[in-house]
């Protein structure tokens, strides 16, 4: 049987058409790629996992037989046919690079020239390990300076009974009028523009993320033994090894304890406010296989915020400014296409435009990010500057960015003890620290993804499901408007708009009297 098998694949291969494939990107100097990711063309037979190539072998420089491996298991694919897979996930499988040849561009750019020449191969590219936003040029400011107490009850009876409430430094949560708070630390008294309008919403039904799940999708998952920070429903990893069967998961890390603190920070009495701390929280770990897994768990109109950016393939420039200028993690073929397997069942996903700077309309990028050629659904979250409503000149932009927030050093949040940059509080011990100075689109994502996940609550209290195209267009069309680009872009526009939750609100209460 398996001999005919074979027979039957290559006599199929050999009347098929000799379509080439193309390698989407090249290897550059100084970035790790651990693996090399292989599309096959939707006419062909597919591969069998740890079976050579139908019809040739993959060999690198030294004569050494390369075996592809399936991406996505079939436990988060459909295994039929092309209508159980619209995404061509199945058609995704990965090299395993050797450890001395995962920073050798020479070596994998040669397993890419002769991957791309097998006719059954649509495309080929090396993946990067995917880079967390705080590895990045938006750099981490300091800041120092303590909240008032609070004075409302609070739900935990111990723990911290000197630590203070930091909400109203929570900007981000307050209306879009200009603040001006004289009380606050320095880099938070005088603003141009506000939040996201969260605090005048907060006691409408949904708009705490009631009944919303929420995946966190970083390179390191949040502290679970912060005070002010939920407990993950389930963390998603990825198999190492066909002999092992338990996931690996990432250890925990200040950036994404950062970021959970801003859409799950407990409602409690001290500390800091999630904008939808009342949703379920879990973790995937930074790989598209995870987020995949996650998703399988997740129903229409929950929330995926992924919290990371990657190299940029296409800088040709001096290796260390070529580390500095990131993009979104949909520039590699398997991330966009399971990110759009999720949006396409309804879930709403918001992505981190990146810290590169990087125009992402340039030609440079052949259309990845022009939503007229690929659409994933995906809201791309930019970051401004507060202080001035500018764009920060660090963040990618384009007509592909439609939504933004807060990104300049001084943005509220939980961090953890071992996190760099000054800290804001740090008297309750290891598991309830807090910090003011959080950045970037690292900031600037969580709190997309938070008012996107009150939103969808509040859509759903009215028996309303917004899809994420549907959310990334209200959140656009009514948000509120940068200031001008002040000599940084020509247009404010680049970024698009910050939410506005009482508009946005406004919006899905016209589409419930429809």
């Amino acid at each position: 049987m398996k001999l005919k098998s074979l027979v039957l694949a290559l006599s199929l291969s050999a009347s098929l058409p000799a379509l080439a494939g193309q390698v989407d990107y090249y290897a550059g100097q100084q970035v790790e790629y651990p693996q090399i990711v292989i599309k096959y063309a939707k006419v062909y037979p597919q591969p069998r996992s740890g079976i050579k190539v139908i019809g040739a072998d993959i060999t690198d420089p030294q004569g050494n037989a390369l075996s592809p491996k399936k991406l996505f298991t079939l436990s988060e694919t459909r295994s039929g046919d092309d209508a159980d897979d619209p995404n061509g996930l199945n058609r995704f499988y990965a090299i395993d690079l050797p450890a001395d040849k995962q920073k050798d561009p020479e070596y994998i750019n040669h397993v890419l020239d002769t991957i791309s020449q097998l006719p059954q191969v649509e495309l080929v590219y090396p993946a990067a390990r995917p880079a967390s936003l705080d590895n990045s040029n938006d750099g981490d400011g300091t800041n120092s300076g303590q909240g008032s107490k609070r004075t409302s009850a609070r739900a935990e009876a111990d723990p911290v009974d000197t630590t203070p409430d930091f909400t109203p430094l929570q900007g981000y949560l307050q209306g879009p009028e200009p603040i001006d708070n004289p009380s606050a630390p320095e880099n938070l008294r005088s603003l141009a523009i506000g939040g996201i309008n969260w605090q005048n919403v907060k006691d409408r039904p949904g708009a705490q993320g009631q009944g919303i799940t929420i995946i966190s999708n970083e390179a390191g998952r949040w502290d679970e033994e912060h005070v002010d920070l939920p407990k993950a429903y389930q963390k998603f990893g990825i198999r190492l090894s066909i002999f092992d069967f338990s996931d690996y998961i990432r250890p925990v890390a200040g950036h994404d304890t950062s970021s959970v603190g801003i859409m799950a920070g407990k409602d409690n009495g001290f500390g800091i406010t999630g904008i939808a701390n009342k949703a379920r929280f879990g973790y995937a770990m930074d790989d598209p296989q995870a987020l995949l897994k996650a998703g399988a768990t997740l129903r229409a109109g929950d929330v995926v915020q992924v919290g990371l950016h990657t190299w940029n393939p296409f800088c040709k420039t001096d290796d260390e400014v070529c580390r500095e200028r990131f993009v979104p993690m949909e520039i590699e073929a398997a991330w966009f296409s399971a990110i759009k397997s999720l949006t396409d069942k309804g879930i709403i996903v918001v992505i981190a435009a990146g810290n590169g700077n990087e125009n992402l309309d340039s030609p440079l990028y052949g259309g990845r990010f022009n939503t007229a050629v690929r659409d994933s659904g995906a809201i791309y979250a930019g970051a401004f500057c507060s202080a001035d409503g500018k764009k920060a000149d660090f963040s990618n932009y384009g007509s592909r960015v439609t939504t933004s927030s807060w990104g300049c050093w001084n943005v509220v949040s939980t961090t953890t003890a071992d996190s760099k940059g000054e800290k804001l509080y740090t008297a309750g011990g290891p598991h309830n620290q807090y910090r003011a100075n959080f950045a970037g689109t690292s900031s600037s994502n969580p709190i997309v993804a938070g008012a996107a996940a009150s939103l969808s609550g509040y859509a759903k209290s009215k028996n309303i499901l917004l899809n994420s195209r549907q959310v990334r267009t209200i959140l656009a069309e009514t948000g509120t408007h940068l200031k001008g680009s002040g000599g940084r872009e020509d247009d404010a526009s680049v970024i698009g708009t910050q939410p506005d939750l009482v508009r946005a609100f406004e919006r899905v209460d016209k589409l419930s009297h429809q």
